[in-house]
């Protein structure tokens, strides 16, 4: 009977070194498999990965988020969605702006065991999200969290901020949309912000696709606290006059909007709310800074 309990403490606390081997050495695969991780909080660490290689202005920079949880009890997770949460260091040592709102969805709620890595992000092309117009090494960390006053994202545990991941572009062709930020952004009046609200390529009325810019909308917005909403400037650029388009979608937006003129981003059309005491030049800046032409001349 002794040798018999004698055995059995003896293949369990094996079985269970073993276990714990298997876990550490999963978090030591974890480490290498992807590079560093930030910096733990809570149990848990997040680590950026760039998922593109060759990477070029103009052409996507495609990030990874991950989550790992190195506490010893299960947690729960999800997919993010979070505005901003990249923070990018051009070659010149500014922070990038980010111009598009979050839109990812959420998934359910995943289990999450000690050593285990779960995605938080997957596909995030930096280069939609961000004003990515100078070649040379860019700095990208995931921000985390908390920052300002808003609840966190999960209940049981706050994001920490990541590894720091360096990038290299390449000199390219910066997308029309990435040209139409950096042209806005110029003019952007300090204390508001420039969105990029929606793009699409639209179908021509023989039937044909737009491709290029095909619709923008850009938006241009001082951030208040009053329910009835921001005073803003929303631009919208076509890549052919109202007249050639055979679409509602568009022209729901154009109803109340003036026609600027022509640039070489396309047909430019712009509508305010509560903006013109604030920005009074708005219109003349926005011909400037897009080039827009005298179609009467």
């Amino acid at each position: 009977m002794k040798i018999f309990i004698i055995i059995f403490v003896s293949v369990f606390l094996i079985a269970n070194y073993s276990s714990f081997a298997q876990n550490e050495n999963s978090a030591q695969q974890n480490e290498v498999a992807g590079g560093p991780w930030g910096v733990m909080r809570q149990g848990v660490k997040t680590r950026v990965s760039c998922l593109d290689n060759d990477l070029m202005i103009g052409k996507p920079v495609r990030l990874k988020l991950e989550l790992m949880n190195a506490g010893d009890t299960t947690i729960e997770y999800h997919s993010l969605t979070m505005n901003d949460p990249m923070r990018i260091i051009d070659p010149n040592g500014n922070e990038v702006p980010c111009i598009v709102r979050a839109t990812q969805w959420v998934t359910s709620n995943l289990p999450l065991r000690p050593n285990e890595v779960g995605i938080l992000l997957s596909n995030f092309d930096a280069n939609t999200e961000y004003v990515l117009a100078k070649s040379g090494k860019y700095t990208i960390q995931f921000r985390g969290e908390p920052r300002g006053d808003f609840l966190q994202i999960f209940k049981d545990f706050p994001l920490p901020e990541s590894n720091t991941l360096t990038v290299e572009l390449k000199p390219g062709e910066p997308s029309p949309q990435t040209k139409l930020a950096k042209k806005l952004l110029a003019i952007v009046p300090g204390g508001w912000r420039l969105e990029r609200v929606w793009a699409h390529s639209l179908p021509r009325s023989d039937g044909s696709q737009l491709f290029a810019i095909g619709a923008e909308m850009m938006r241009i917005e001082r951030p208040e606290t009053k329910q009835q909403g921001s005073p803003q400037v929303n631009l919208l650029l076509l890549e052919e006059r109202r007249e050639g388009l055979d679409t509602k979608f568009v022209a729901s937006h154009l109803d109340n909007s003036e026609y600027l003129g022509k640039s070489s981003l396309g047909y430019v059309y712009l509508s305010s709310y509560e903006a013109d005491a604030l920005w009074p030049n708005a219109k003349d800046q926005v011909r400037q800074a897009l080039g827009i032409v005298d179609e009467n001349k």
